[in-house]
């Protein structure tokens, strides 16, 4: 089983799959909280149209863009979107128990991701505020999983699109190393208990376990330092540390969702781990596509599937 999960990582077909389902989640996950806040106080106070047109050049009386910010069609692009999200992941599970993963991508899923990825975008321009990390991990691994469904799998523009979402992922989490050396708290070791402390992502206990165990606050801290600019070195690991620093990556996130609320980036980072799988492979040259009846191709596939396997299934 876990071969067979693995080689789907590793093929122009499996990642169409298993990407466009973890993109469907993440989005349904997304959009779902933006509908559940659009019947709260807050959702009135800030997203009313006004401040909404405070983040463009537009005409405050033009009747289409009343229309485009108007509150009703804000809330029925949610519904849009959940649905498509949702037809989305039907139609991958339904490929996955076929066991027909190879034509999943079909013109009916293709045409769910586009609206997906359309109601996405107008919710995005919606937001009166700026957004965080998440947002554009998933619009881009969304956007990106859309084209490489229209381009001939194993092709060229197929390539680039994977490669892009992997270099997009590579550069979230370095770049974010980068900016947070710059800061003072993040190199003296106490940024985490201060987060902890704060008011919007605070945690009364973990600031209070922090306080009283400073060298543990300090270790943590800059764990994530080490963990965030060391991640552009993913795809010259070997294949056990490639897989060991996903796992971390995604531990990463179910503790910033679990202490910070920060939930909507376990599933719009998952949804580009895939890739790193996929260009790790065509970097070091150790995957081919096999044609029908090509025993050396297919040998070299089993080999590899069966590494990666063992590493992370042994």
């Amino acid at each position: 089983m876990a071969r067979d999960v693995l080689l789907l990582l590793i093929t122009p077909s499996g990642w169409l799959w298993v990407t466009s389902l973890l993109v469907s989640i993440a989005t349904l996950h997304a959009v779902t909280e933006r509908l559940a806040s659009a019947l709260t106080a807050s959702y009135r106070a800030y997203h009313r149209w006004e401040f909404v047109l405070a983040r463009y050049t537009l005409g405050a009386h033009n009747i289409v863009v009343r229309i485009l910010t108007s509150d009703l069609l804000y809330v029925g692009a949610c519904f849009v979107t959940i649905g498509c999200a949702t037809g989305s992941v039907g139609l991958c599970v339904l490929a996955f128990v076929q066991n027909d993963i190879e034509s999943s991508v079909s013109s009916e899923l293709r045409f769910l991701l586009v609206g997906m990825m359309s109601g996405l975008y107008y919710l995005m321009l919606r937001s009166p505020l700026g957004l965080d990390g998440s947002s554009y991990m998933l619009s881009i691994t969304g956007c990106s999983v859309l084209l490489s469904s229209i381009l001939p799998a194993g092709g060229t523009g197929f390539g680039i699109c994977v490669w892009f979402v992997c270099a997009q992922l590579i550069l979230s989490y370095f770049l974010a190393g980068v900016t947070k050396v710059f800061g003072a708290v993040w190199r003296d070791g106490t940024a985490v208990g201060l987060i902890l402390g704060s008011r919007h992502y605070g945690l009364r206990w973990g600031y209070s376990f922090c306080e009283r165990h400073a060298f543990i606050g300090r270790l943590v801290t800059h764990a994530v330092l080490v963990f965030e600019l060391g991640f552009v070195f993913i795809l010259v690991l070997p294949h056990s540390c490639v897989v060991g620093l996903l796992v971390i990556a995604f531990a990463f996130h179910l503790a910033n969702a679990t202490l910070m609320g920060l939930g909507q980036f376990v599933p719009a980072f998952l949804a580009a781990y895939p890739a790193v799988f996929y260009c790790w492979c065509q970097l070091w040259g150790t995957f081919q596509f096999a044609a029908p009846g090509d025993p050396t191709a297919l040998a070299r596939n089993l080999q590899l599937t069966t590494v990666m396997a063992s590493v992370c299934c042994p």
